[in-house]
Order: C-alpha cells, then structure tokens, then sequence
C-alpha cells in the first residue's frame, strides 16, 4: 500500500510540475515576461527620442532597440493613440498566423494590432477586435502604459 501512494504522489508531482512548464511556455505568459524584463528600458528609450509627445508640432520615432532583447520586429503606429509596437513572436502559416507581443501605448489607451482603425469591444480585463475578413485579437493590459 505504501508504494501506491508514493506513486501516487510521485504522479501528482510530475503532473503539477509539466503544467508548471506549459504554463511557463504559454505566449501570454512570456510577452509579460518580456514586459517584465524590458518594459522599464524600453520605456525610458521610448521617452527619451520623444520627449516633446503630445505637443501639436511633436513628431513620433521608435527606438532603436539592442538584439540581445530577442524582438522580431517592433514600428510605431500612429493614430488617434500612438504607440510603439514590439512583435515577439508568431506560430502558424500564412492566414493562420497568430503574432504575440506588446506595445507601448504613451496615453495608457488599448488599441487594436497595428493601431488599425477598428473599435474596441471590452471582454472581461480584456478588449478584443475584428478586422477585416478572419483577422481579430486581443489586446490585454500588462501595467501602466504597456
């Protein structure tokens, strides 16, 4: 009986331990992460090569970025809300893509992938949009700003 319930426990452990590292894994998980880890340097980079944002005559730039911070891509989307956007990483092919990363927003406003002119629908802590034909996301608030 006593070798049962050391499996027993020894499965528990194994089963808690492989959702532990999916959990870890999971792309939201690693964009916050990345947040976690960079957000205040990027913040600061993004302020300072533009340090007049928001006045009438200011113009909007993105920073440049060292490599070592493992972003595939990142532009700056100006709209109604300007913001810096920082691609990490996609999975799928073609029309089945889906893109994770993060955006620095300068107003803290949630828009849409891209910045692209589409509403927002509030879902739960969540916005979601829909574009044009399949394209739809979810933007989801990290901290002040990102």
């Amino acid at each position: 009986m006593k070798i049962l319930k050391k499996k027993w426990y020894l499965l528990l452990f194994f089963m808690f331990a492989i959702l532990a590292v999916l959990f870890m894994i999971s792309p939201q998980y690693r964009v916050g992460l990345f947040v976690d880890i960079h957000g205040d340097q990027l913040e600061k980079k993004i302020l300072a090569e533009n340090p007049n944002h928001g006045n009438s005559t200011s113009t909007v730039t993105a920073p440049i970025v060292p490599s070592y911070m493992g972003i595939r891509s990142f532009h700056l989307w100006e709209g109604d809300h300007d913001i810096v956007e920082f691609s990490l990483f996609a999975f799928g092919f073609g029309s089945e893509t889906a893109y994770y990363g993060c955006y620095y927003s300068f107003d803290d406003t949630p828009v849409p992938f891209q910045n692209i002119p589409v509403g927002l629908n509030k879902l739960g802590n969540d916005c979601i949009w829909f574009g044009e034909g399949d394209n739809w996301g979810i933007t989801r608030r990290i901290k002040e700003n990102w």
